[in-house]
């Protein structure tokens, strides 16, 4: 038996989806031009935060919370850096002030709706990950920190009234 070389029927509907998204993505009043600048700000933003977060100094304190702290940012920051590398030949074409013509950005708009599209939500889900964990350990650290103060505080009230 000799083996067919075609096209089966799943081979259609995903060019048709292809298609689709791609047309779709073009149409859109801005699209996937808006869609970039939306994630270039957001991750950009982002890594300026990581990096401020990750530059804290610890005290005896919250030593333990600032090193941890430090590890999340730390583990986050590669992704964040990787994918701005990836969308950054989009910037000319994508950007608010495209200096592209209009062949190029509709061929980064292209390139971006059926590759990188769908790189997003998983970035996100992953960053979300990360920033929840800073969260809850800034909280943490927060909620610590306020229960040494009224413990101090407590013993600076009880010194003044044995003062009086």
């Amino acid at each position: 038996m000799t083996p067919t070389f075609g096209f089966s029927a799943g081979d259609f509907v995903a060019a048709i989806q292809l298609i689709t998204k791609v047309t779709k993505t073009l149409r859109d009043s801005g699209g996937a031009a808006q869609e970039y600048q939306a994630v270039s700000q957001e991750l950009t933003a982002l890594v300026n935060i990581l990096e401020q977060l990750g530059s804290l100094n610890p005290t005896d304190s919250n030593a333990g919370y600032v090193n941890a702290v430090r590890d999340l940012t730390l583990s986050c920051k590669p992704h964040l850096e990787t994918f701005l590398e990836k969308i950054a030949k989009f910037e000319r074409s994508l950007n608010v002030k495209a200096t592209r013509g209009a062949l190029v950005r509709t061929t980064r708009k292209a390139q971006w709706a059926i590759f990188l599209g769908a790189e997003i939500p998983p970035l996100r889900s992953l960053v979300a990950a990360k920033v929840l964990g800073v969260q809850l350990l800034l909280e943490a650290n927060n909620l610590e920190s306020l229960s040494r103060v009224e413990a101090h505080l407590g013993k600076v009230l009880e010194y003044n009234e044995k003062q009086s």
